[in-house]
């Protein structure tokens, strides 16, 4: 019988409480000395931690930007011999689908990147500064990057699918 099937037992389990401020933990080997250290130097790992994070996203974001950027480039050499006035729209117009170009290629190297570092996440529950949590910091990272930027104009499209492919 699984949880799902007895009420009473998804209550206990709801209701068990955590310590999320432990400083223990509850891994064996190596793995307990590095979750050690991670909760005794709380704030050091945080800001350990952001680096890679800041590292990937500049990655997916400089891919995403590539193709956006080139297209401006190449209009804006293309289009120097018009009229200034109908150079520059243009330019801005190749600076508005640029922006475009970075969220549709966004929303494919997001998931892509989350594959490649295997961030495939499974239900988990457990303090905040543990090894699992990696994870799901990296996955959440990246998911609100692109949140942030640009999924809010893509979510009511049929292009949002792409995300989830």
């Amino acid at each position: 019988m699984s949880l799902q099937d007895n009420p009473a037992s998804v209550e206990a389990v709801i209701n068990v409480r955590q310590d999320v401020d432990s400083v223990k933990s509850n891994l064996d080997g190596v793995a307990w000395i590095i979750e050690s250290v991670f909760k005794r130097f709380r704030t050091l790992f945080h800001m350990c931690a952001l680096l890679p994070l800041y590292l990937v996203a500049s990655f997916c974001l400089g891919t995403a930007l590539t193709p956006g950027i080139l297209l401006t480039r190449w209009i804006y050499s293309s289009t120097q011999d018009l009229p200034s006035l109908l150079h520059w729209w243009l330019v801005s117009c190749s600076v508005a689908a640029a922006y475009f170009s970075y969220g549709l290629c966004m929303v494919l190297v997001i998931p892509l990147a989350n594959f490649v570092l295997r961030t495939n996440l499974k239900e988990w529950r457990g303090t905040y500064y543990s090894l699992p949590i990696i994870r799901w910091y990296i996955h959440n990272g990246l998911t609100c990057f692109l949140r942030y930027t640009f999924l809010e104009l893509m979510t009511p499209t049929p292009f949002n699918i792409l995300y989830f492919v």
